[in-house]
């Protein structure tokens, strides 16, 4: 995927560095993109983004009621064309052997009202609470902010929280040490 996205990049004439934003799964794709393409990128915006150690962590944490909606859901919809969920471990992976997250300007983006926050064990919480903090810790340039009105999707639920994550990635390679 990431291979995919630095094509698309180049075959649109986008020039170099790139601001990446990724939400969801997404994150970890802009994630080992900024470690394999450090001079490419220009900084990174994580949306409610997946860190690395949520693959597993949220697997070991799951309801009974989330792993009964999930085979719910993995029964009556359509394979993902694309495969991007089934390989979310191999990125992983990949991310795991890659090199360190480069001093870039990154943000982290974290939702404050988790979804089906009911339904989700404690320690799923504060394990997934701690994963977004350590995702803001990968650069000496990271930091995080919360979108307090928001869960999974702060894109639709404050796009103002969302562009002002941008610009302030943006302003921070503006102010990069020369």
């Amino acid at each position: 995927m990431v291979d995919s996205l630095r094509a698309l990049l180049g075959e649109v004439g986008l020039p170099a560095p790139y601001l990446l934003v990724g939400h969801s799964i997404g994150g970890l794709i802009v994630n080992l993109f900024a470690r394999l393409h450090p001079s490419e990128t220009a900084g990174v915006v994580l949306l409610d983004a997946a860190a690395p150690e949520d693959v597993s962590a949220m697997a070991r944490h799951q309801s009974a009621l989330q792993k009964l909606a999930q085979r719910v859901t993995n029964a009556f919809a359509k394979r993902d064309p694309l495969a991007e969920t089934e390989h979310v471990e191999e990125t992983v992976t990949q991310i795991e052997q890659a090199p360190l997250f480069p001093p870039l300007p990154l943000v982290v983006l974290t939702g404050a009202k988790p979804a089906m926050r009911w339904a989700t064990p404690a320690a799923a919480l504060a394990t997934r609470a701690e994963h977004q903090k350590r995702l803001a810790a990968l650069s000496p340039r990271g930091t995080q902010i919360m979108a307090a009105k928001s869960g999974h999707f702060p894109q639709f639920t404050e796009p103002d929280v969302v562009i002002a994550a941008v610009e302030r990635a943006l302003i921070m390679h503006r102010e990069r040490p020369v």
